[in-house]
């Protein structure tokens, strides 16, 4: 099986790129080397998209507002139920860092005087309301899975090496072909690096852990992100429909062999945050559990002012592009710089051709000019 390129990863970066590719025309398929371990990550999460309401920093609320359109665009063609529009953020005190931000952006939001519902009884300095798409992350997964299922390929990847064509990938009991690699690998992106043969590239990645409070009963189906408080409230469904509200507070440490546990001091940290700030939400959702979850981005967004000016590609080699690991909600801005590159790269290919093409004209014009003249002679 030939084609031009071939997206190994499992997650909802890997799907969203492959998806965006195929829409487009290019001869692309999806390579799942693992037994979906990314499924995780959205099955323990919430998922929602916004237009970069959580972010002060333009360069970051930037480019989450120029690809709503996209997230919606894509959520609309696939039949993903939108489970809930109604949002928030709120601070507990001055916000025209941020407000500065979405005036600057055109970011749509209203001031809100709420105290019912995910807002009662606050005691917040503001709160302002967004609308925004809250939907099941595990639906999306299944809906891009079944829109590309023609072109994904599941198994451990056996073996990988070079050819005239670009690289040959023996996929459980699949031979394929691509003349380029995308790796949407997340956690494992320095494994696959280095089953790449002639591949000297190594991106680090760090894990950075999650203590996430979960939250039962009478809840609203709303989020909320306090960000002065490091404060975020977001729902996720179960299988039958109904809500449970997922709350993490503080930032999350990066992983080492004494911060994956649960974190008692952090614990009682979190819920004196919430008793403060939402008490109507603290005394709503009585029934609550507590668990760990993991978070990968690349190591380099993790140093001091790397927040801003970040890239989310990598080409590590001539063939090889790797699509960093990070938030989901950039997953639609990471394929736009991958497409922008390989757009780039196409007309590079074209134009290269078409300036060879004058030479070869030139050459045969010579050669007839020749061969003319030893015929007259």
């Amino acid at each position: 099986m030939n084609f031009d390129y071939a997206v190994i990863g499992t997650g909802i970066q890997a799907l969203v790129v492959l998806d965006r590719m195929r829409a487009l025309g290019l001869n692309a398929c999806g390579v799942e080397p693992e037994s979906r371990t990314a499924d995780g990550q959205v099955h323990r999460l919430p998922f929602y998209v916004h237009r970069g309401h959580c972010y002060a920093e333009r360069e970051l609320a930037g480019p989450l507002r120029d690809t709503y359109a996209n997230w919606q665009n894509m959520i609309r063609r696939l039949g993903v139920k939108i489970r809930s529009t109604e949002s928030y953020v709120g601070f507990t005190g001055d916000s025209s860092r941020w407000t500065q931000t979405w005036d600057a952006l055109d970011i749509p939001y209203a001031q809100t005087s709420l105290k019912t519902g995910l807002l009662s009884a606050h005691r917040l300095s503001e709160a302002y309301a967004f609308p925004h798409m809250s939907f099941d992350g595990r639906e999306l997964l299944a809906r891009l899975r079944q829109a590309n299922r023609d072109f994904l390929m599941g198994g451990a990847i056996r073996h990988v090496s070079r050819c005239w064509q670009g690289y040959r990938l023996f996929v459980g009991d699949r031979l394929i072909t691509a003349k380029k690699l995308i790796v949407c690998a997340g956690a494992h992106l320095p494994g696959v690096l280095e089953a790449l043969p002639d591949v000297e590239a190594r991106l680090p990645v760090q894990t950075r852990v999650c203590q996430v409070l979960t939250m039962r009963g009478p809840v609203p189906n709303a989020s909320i992100v306090v960000p002065d408080a490091q404060m975020s409230i977001a729902p996720q469904y179960t299988a039958d429909g109904s809500t449970v509200l997922l709350y993490t507070h503080g930032a999350n440490p990066i992983r080492t062999d004494k911060n994956h546990r649960i974190d008692i001091a952090r614990l009682e940290l979190q819920l004196d945050a919430l008793r403060a700030t939402l008490p109507g939400l603290s005394d709503t959702g009585r029934v609550r559990g507590i668990y760990m979850t993991l978070e990968t981005e690349s190591a380099a967004f993790g140093g001091k002012g790397t927040r801003t000016g970040r890239r989310f590609v990598e080409q590590v080699d001539d063939d090889v592009l790797c699509v960093l690991p990070g938030k989901p909600s950039f997953a639609m801005n990471a394929s736009d710089e991958l497409l922008s590159l390989l757009n780039a790269g196409r007309r590079s290919a074209q134009e290269t051709e078409c300036a060879a093409e004058p030479s070869y004209f030139a050459a045969a014009r010579i050669r007839h000019a020749f061969e003319g003249a030893q015929h007259r002679a």
